[in-house]
């Protein structure tokens, strides 16, 4: 059944004239007809009584009319609602990303999101683990990544972590700071996802990158908890500074091998591939984008 054909049905059916709804559309009253003889066709039924002077509805067309009239009203209500919802983006959008992402850059972001756009709300869920966009019904996701593998997901870097090697005063005071990179096989070190106790770390110094192996006794896998364990005093760590971070100021951590430097990550902002993203889902994808690169 020709959607048009039962438009042109119902503004017959209410002018009660082919040639009246023949000049409204600027077209032959014989195109009107052809339409109609159509729809008639594809229903299988009469629609209008017709005589030299007037045409009216059949107790068929009269029940057709009914329906057809109200669900066109439906699609035209449904295409203004798209039109608004287009122009004034609104409903829920859910982000993943890691609980220790950054010192609150990321936080301040969905503030002034929240200002911008208040019809758009945001629900976040803080996690370590891999989430499943599609499955989990995600929106967008967060995620710390050397370098993400092909996937049917879209992901837009937002920027590139710089990471240090520190230690508290009081550790630096009982074991001395590490003068080399091999030094470090010497110091007790907080592994982040060790294998067997040993780590890897990347270092890239005045003589290039190369990697040493580190051990420690104490082992985690949140970098925040991980920062509180070198604050402590239970070795030398890794201080991650996320995109959009401010420089640490923090006078209980002491930079140990300030030459070298940590290969860092990246942080991605993910989207799945869909070919049309939800308006509400693409102001907020370009809101992060744009505070990112802003920074």
């Amino acid at each position: 059944m020709n959607l048009s054909h039962v438009e042109t049905f119902v503004r017959v059916a209410e002018a009660r004239s082919f040639s009246e709804v023949a000049r409204s559309l600027a077209v032959p009253t014989s195109s009107i007809s052809r339409m109609i003889a159509h729809l008639e066709r594809d229903l299988g039924a009469k629609l209008f009584e017709r005589t030299t002077r007037r045409i009216a509805l059949t107790a068929v067309g009269r029940a057709f009319y009914e329906h057809a009239s109200r669900a066109l009203g439906e699609l035209s209500e449904g295409e203004r609602r798209v039109t608004e919802l287009q122009r004034d983006p609104r409903g829920e959008v859910r982000i993943t990303a890691p609980g220790d992402l950054d010192d609150g850059f990321f936080a301040r972001c969905l503030a002034d999101l929240a200002i911008a756009h208040p019809r758009i709300r945001v629900t976040c869920s803080l996690s370590s683990r891999y989430v499943d966009l599609v499955g989990e019904r995600f929106d967008l996701a967060l995620r710390v990544s050397y370098g993400l593998p092909d996937s049917s997901l879209v992901a837009r870097p937002l920027g590139r972590y710089r990471a240090w090697l520190v230690a508290s005063p009081d550790y630096v005071a009982r074991r001395g700071a590490p003068e080399r990179p091999e030094d470090l096989a010497r110091h007790e070190v907080v592994l982040m996802a060790p294998r067997d106790g040993v780590s890897r770390l990347p270092l890239i110094g005045p003589g290039g990158e190369h990697e040493v192996d580190v051990r420690g006794r104490v082992a985690c896998d949140d970098l925040r908890f991980a920062r509180d364990l070198v604050i402590a005093g239970a070795g030398i760590g890794v201080l991650a500074i996320a995109p959009g971070a401010r420089e640490p100021a923090d006078a209980r951590l002491v930079r140990v091998l300030p030459d070298h430097e940590l290969r860092a990550p990246a942080l991605y902002l993910v989207t799945t591939s869909a070919k049309r993203v939800p308006t509400r889902v693409a102001v907020v994808r370009d809101f992060l984008v744009s505070a990112y690169a802003a920074v």
